[in-house]
């Protein structure tokens, strides 16, 4: 699956984790789990996005909900 455009960022912030998802415009999906920062959700999205983009060039594997690299 490919997509117009760039990379594409899924955030959904809950009490205790900030889980995210990056589609790069080849379709490769790369996930991150990081612990939500209550006093300042914004610092979560912030750790979790500079993780991913640092891996974005890593090789993954996609497997149903899972994710390995």
């Amino acid at each position: 699956m490919t997509h117009d455009g760039g990379y594409r960022l899924g955030v959904d912030v809950g009490g205790t984790f900030t889980d995210l998802v990056l589609m790069a415009p080849d379709g490769r999906v790369l996930t991150r789990k990081v612990l939500s920062t209550i006093g300042n959700y914004a610092d979560a999205i912030i750790t979790g996005t500079r993780a991913l983009l640092a891996r974005r060039s890593s090789r993954t594997i996609t497997s149903g909900a899972n994710t390995a690299w």
